[in-house]
């Protein structure tokens, strides 16, 4: 989820890195990548960071589609 949101703006890893690290959380590529992959949990002080570096709402950072609504999305977009 959180790798589709940082590709749908645009950004690479060490660009999340960069500016999670502007805003006060030491964070490296690796970190980034650990966190889009579930190897890392995002910690509470980094939530709102991280929204803010994706263009997201909290909400939007930390509820992900369900099955049933990625499989609708994909079908309104190849139509």
């Amino acid at each position: 989820h959180v790798a589709r949101l940082r590709a749908e703006i645009g950004l690479t890893l060490d660009n999340v890195a960069d500016k999670m690290t502007e805003r006060g959380h030491s964070w490296r590529q690796s970190t980034a990548w650990k966190v889009e992959h579930g190897e890392r949990v995002l910690r509470a002080s980094e939530v709102t960071a991280l929204a803010e570096v994706l263009d997201v709402s909290v909400f939007n950072l930390l509820n992900t589609p369900s099955d049933k609504a990625r499989r609708a999305s994909t079908y309104a977009t190849d139509v």
